[in-house]
């Protein structure tokens, strides 16, 4: 099962700084019982500035942040 999740990381009065991350769990069986795999990576970096908003990839290459908005809902509430 994986997922897309935004918090934000850090904030001041100038700017903000929201991490967009892919969230995978995975549900294993063995033969000793089951384990619960959790993996976290990085997707994208947005930051708020003086009412505007730019998205980068993790290798600092632009990214459409309305695309990334539709994907991950929760980012316009935290956008407004």
């Amino acid at each position: 099962m994986t997922s897309l999740k935004a918090r934000k990381i850090f904030s001041d009065d100038e700017r903000s700084v929201v991490v967009v991350e892919s969230v995978d769990i995975r549900f294993e069986k063995y033969d000793t019982g089951f384990g619960v795999l959790a993996f976290l990576a990085p997707v994208a970096t947005v930051i708020l500035q003086a009412g505007r908003a730019s998205a980068f990839d993790a290798n600092a290459d632009p990214v459409d942040l309305d695309g990334l908005v539709d994907q991950v809902p929760e980012l316009s509430m935290i956008l407004s």
